[in-house]
């Protein structure tokens, strides 16, 4: 069949097929090394080396600030709280948003600290207060990613094990 075309077609018909070879592979590569990445994040799943740890667990002087309606929670615990540590943070120099609520696991709200942003849910366990944290950058593979939140939990244990509100801080599992 190439006998029959001209030289002209073959030289845009070779052309072509290789335009589209080179625009399969482009996709292929965007799709395998920046958004599954992104999407997928596998340091989740498949974690190098040992995990830091993200939940703080503590003994507050707060009083207890759960609202009931009979037998019913209203509004959990851990409000005073949440707001105390988002306080800490933003006298340490880090950015704060205003807690609010999640009605099933207690307060939450963002924090940023050179241009990373954590999020942090403070959780009343009646006896004790838990603090979770996660990473939510938005660009969380660029290298450093672990030592900057690294640097920030020990931030949020130093600030906490610091003031005299909180007693007893101690990271969980």
């Amino acid at each position: 069949m190439m006998g029959l075309l001209s030289k002209g077609l073959r030289q845009v018909a070779g052309i072509m097929a290789a335009v589209i070879i080179f625009v399969a592979y482009a996709w292929i590569y965007l799709f395998l090394f920046v958004f599954i990445p992104i999407w997928w994040p596998i340091d989740r799943y498949w974690p190098r080396g040992g995990r830091e740890r993200t939940a703080l667990e503590c003994v507050t002087d707060f009083p207890d600030d759960q609202i009931e309606d009979g037998r019913k929670i209203v509004q959990p615990g851990g409000r005073a709280v949440a707001c105390a540590v988002s306080d800490l943070l933003k006298d340490a120099g880090m950015i704060t948003s205003i807690p609010e609520l999640d009605y099933e696991h207690g307060w939450e709200f963002d924090v940023a600290q050179d241009g990373r942003k954590y999020w942090l849910l403070v959780t009343d366990q009646a006896d004790t207060m838990l603090i979770q944290t996660k990473d939510i950058s938005p660009l969380w593979r660029l290298s450093g990613r672990k030592a900057h939140y690294v640097r920030f939990l020990n931030d949020l244990h130093r600030l906490l094990s610091q003031d005299k509100r909180f007693r007893f801080v101690n990271w969980c599992e």
